[in-house]
């Protein structure tokens, strides 16, 4: 048990390596432009954006972990919303499909129907195409 939790651990640190190093890859290879654009920060405008943002953060987590409930795992809102926060790194991984897998697995190690996990993040994505649609059906009927 003991080594199996030490293997976790050990690939979970790795996984955060790998996310950072793609980061700083892309931070390297822009960095020229990134060093002669003209930064003007506003300090209130960038505070204000950062709490938007964690709240759109707890409120995507939100609707998986309800999508999660209505595919018939009925799990906390605390452990719904941590598997998918802690999943959102790897969407930073080429590839594209690393933070639907680390869901896969976290959930599966919590005990949840791998069947309900996979459901409720085929609806999470049709969620997002159906809000989409309606964004762009909007700004096109408002030009």
């Amino acid at each position: 048990m003991k080594l199996l939790r030490r293997r976790r651990k050990l690939l979970q640190a790795l996984a955060v390596l790998i996310v950072l190093g793609f980061w700083a890859q892309t931070l390297a290879s822009n960095w020229q432009e990134l060093s002669n654009f003209s930064w003007q920060v506003s300090w209130p405008w960038l505070l204000a954006s950062l709490a938007l943002l964690v709240v759109q953060i707890i409120l995507l987590a939100t609707i998986w972990w309800r999508a999660l409930w209505l595919m018939g795992a009925p799990v906390g809102w605390r452990l719904g919303v941590s598997l998918w926060l802690k999943t959102q790194l790897a969407r930073y991984v080429p590839g594209g499909i690393w933070d639907i897998a680390g869901r896969l697995v976290l959930g599966r190690e919590e005990g949840i129907s791998v069947r309900a996990m996979s459901a409720s993040i085929v609806l999470e994505m049709v969620m997002q195409i159906m809000s989409a649609t309606i964004f762009l059906l909007v700004a096109l009927l408002t030009r």
